[in-house]
């Protein structure tokens, strides 16, 4: 669990994006992205086939995709956002920062933030052109 932290404050990047992942194509895939699961809560993923989850927000890197745009995958419409961090060259180092409390109050439209109590790291190329991605991670740090 991190109690107390409101901003993220991650350095990374890639080295290979995914060929036809675009989030503004509904190609919802990319080559890593940082989920913070908030309490303890579990809200329903919409389908019988996917088990419900703690509130959660994925930031991911994108070829093309919008920064700073809120991205709702095809599940967890009601406890899940996703956001597009950056957009890097290949290789290159980006260090970003993110207020995840203020975007926690305006997704879910609640008064606080519980405590981010898992974080999981995502690399998804399915059904992209080859299906390959390569990307790294330096440094994270949650911030108050």
């Amino acid at each position: 669990t991190i109690t107390g932290a409101s901003k993220l404050r991650i350095h990374w990047g890639v080295e290979a994006f995914p060929e036809g992942a675009d989030w503004n194509k509904g190609v919802n895939r990319e080559p890593i992205m940082l989920i913070m699961f908030f309490g303890t809560e579990k809200i329903s993923s919409g389908s019988m086939f996917v088990p419900a989850s703690p509130y959660f927000i994925g930031a991911f890197l994108g070829k093309t995709d919008t920064i700073g745009k809120t991205y709702v995958g095809r599940t967890f419409k009601q406890g899940g956002r996703y956001v597009c961090l950056a957009n890097p060259k290949l290789g290159e180092t980006v260090v970003n920062e993110y207020d995840f409390a203020t975007a926690f109050k305006t997704f879910f439209k609640k008064d606080s933030v519980p405590d981010i109590s898992a974080l999981s790291f995502e690399i998804d190329t399915t059904g992209t052109a080859t299906g390959k991605s390569k990307a790294f991670i330096k440094k994270i740090e949650f911030l108050r």
